[in-house]
């Protein structure tokens, strides 16, 4: 359909979404390598003259967590340190953490889970981030970084 709205990423098209008179909106694809590419609007099949550009990342990988578990009361630890690979400072990470609550029978089938609001990272360097702890943090919370999934004292 030559009236449909696409954003283009190099030479890879994706469908976009107009959000306002002044927006378009697109998710990036994946892209597999890291590249920058210039960025262009493509309407009526033709292309918009674009002077944009958007970088594309290599994806952060997770080796492990340290501590891997923490006392459930009186937390001395202000942040979970996540050891890996490739991340990025221009790129913000942010760690998820979940409360596990306890069922009303404290059967572990009927725990029921709360998500907390993300925590944005602390960037150190390329091969390790902070997560600040959450004051009320226990030995059965998770977190996930970049929808990787990790919990504690597994």
């Amino acid at each position: 359909d030559s009236s449909t709205l696409y954003c283009m990423f190099g030479e890879v098209e994706v469908i976009g979404v107009l959000a306002d008179d002044m927006t378009v909106s697109c998710v990036a694809p994946a892209y597999g390598i890291e590249a920058t590419v210039v960025v262009g609007i493509k309407f009526n099949g033709k292309l918009s003259e674009s002077r944009a550009s958007f970088g594309f990342v290599p994806e952060p990988i997770i080796d492990f967590i340290s501590p891997e578990s923490l006392p459930s009361i009186d937390i001395s630890t202000v942040s979970i340190d996540v050891h890996g690979s490739n991340f990025d400072s221009r790129v913000p990470v942010f760690c998820h953490f979940q409360r596990i609550l306890p069922s009303k029978d404290d059967s572990m089938q009927n725990r029921r889970v709360a998500n907390e609001e993300p925590v944005k990272a602390i960037y150190l360097n390329n091969s390790l981030v902070q997560c600040p702890v959450q004051s009320w943090l226990t030995l059965q919370d998770f977190f996930s970084l970049q929808n990787q999934d990790w919990a504690k004292n597994a």
